[in-house]
């Protein structure tokens, strides 16, 4: 069941730091598949007014979610980027990352990581993001860690896996390579700081020039 906090003061306070086990959501997600597909596995507190952000995690997380229809509003979502830049909050943004939105998806990728400084992390739907964020809420209140995001390269399950997941799209790549490159370049950031030629020793020339066109599409 999904509560609505009653008094504005509480609703600040579960905005900044929802309780273990917790995510705070928008209400306009009231009745969105994401939610359904949440049920069970994380408890959700619906409240009003939380833009820019979608969903507060526990955990510190605080999270823009763009559908697919969002993405082809380039505008609208750098807008939404830098004023959850400005927040000074662990921003992260979520994707979905589809066939008519891939183009977009890559331009907004290198805004949010260069410019903003924000983790963006790649779905291919409802379904998909939320079992990241469960996995997210799940790991903070096991671990009881105030940001799941500075775990060690190993312990980053999540974020880690849907960056592969990302990179596994560009054609004849795979998922060993591609876990060689995170591996290697540890973030997105640092893959996209890489050069071709960075790329060549583990991919191949090939891939290495796939790679690089993905990243800076």
């Amino acid at each position: 069941m999904f509560a609505r906090s009653q008094a504005s003061t509480i609703s600040r306070q579960y905005s900044n730091a929802p309780p273990p086990g917790h995510l705070v959501a928008d209400d306009k997600w009231r009745g969105h598949e994401l939610l359904s597909h949440l049920k069970g596995q994380v408890a959700v507190l619906l409240e009003s007014s939380l833009s820019p952000v979608d969903f507060y995690l526990f955990g510190g997380a605080a999270v823009v979610y763009l559908a697919e229809a969002d993405l082809l509003e380039c505008e609208k979502c750098s807008e939404r980027l830098v004023r959850l830049q400005k927040m000074g909050l662990n921003g992260v943004v979520i994707g979905e990352r589809t066939h008519l939105s891939a183009t977009y998806f890559d331009q907004l990728q290198q805004q949010a990581v260069l410019n903003c400084g924000l983790n963006i992390v790649p779905v291919t739907g409802a379904t998909d993001a939320a079992r990241i964020l469960a996995v997210i809420v799940k790991k903070a209140t096991s671990q009881n860690k105030a940001n799941p995001l500075e775990d060690s390269l190993n312990e980053k399950v999540s974020w880690d896996e849907a960056l592969l997941k990302g990179l596994c799209t560009v054609p004849g790549l795979g998922r060993i390579k591609a876990k060689a490159l995170l591996v290697k370049f540890r973030n997105y950031q640092g893959l996209c700081k890489a050069s071709k030629q960075d790329f060549v020793p583990i991919v191949g020339q090939k891939l290495a020039t796939a790679v690089f066109n993905f990243l800076h599409s």
